[in-house]
């Protein structure tokens, strides 16, 4: 009984995820920088590959520690699910191009 609770709060979870990330990941840029929080990647090494300001990175990683999508480990941040497992591709997203 246990276990089936289980399996469906993680259904629910992944549902969930799968209607929120898209809104609040809405760039190729910012898919980038969630992907890269890791647990092991520090700022400046997300920085260095994406060519954004830490301030920025630091802004979006505190903005999704708020929603729940990333944990903070230490002095660095973890995302809770990778956009893989739920499918969610890399690739340019409706804000790239202006709509």
């Amino acid at each position: 009984m246990l276990k089936d609770t289980v399996k469906w709060q993680r259904l629910q979870g992944i549902q969930l995820a799968l209607e929120l990330l898209p809104k609040i990941l809405d760039t190729k840029e910012k898919k980038t920088v969630y992907e890269m929080a890791d647990g092991k990647n520090g700022i400046k090494e997300v920085q260095a590959k994406v060519k954004i300001a830490t301030g920025t990175i630091h802004s979006w990683w505190n903005n999704w520690l708020a929603h729940g999508i990333l944990e903070k480990k230490g002095q660095k941040y973890q995302k809770i699910i990778s956009l893989k497992e739920l499918g969610i591709s890399l690739g340019e997203s409706k804000n790239d191009k202006g709509g």
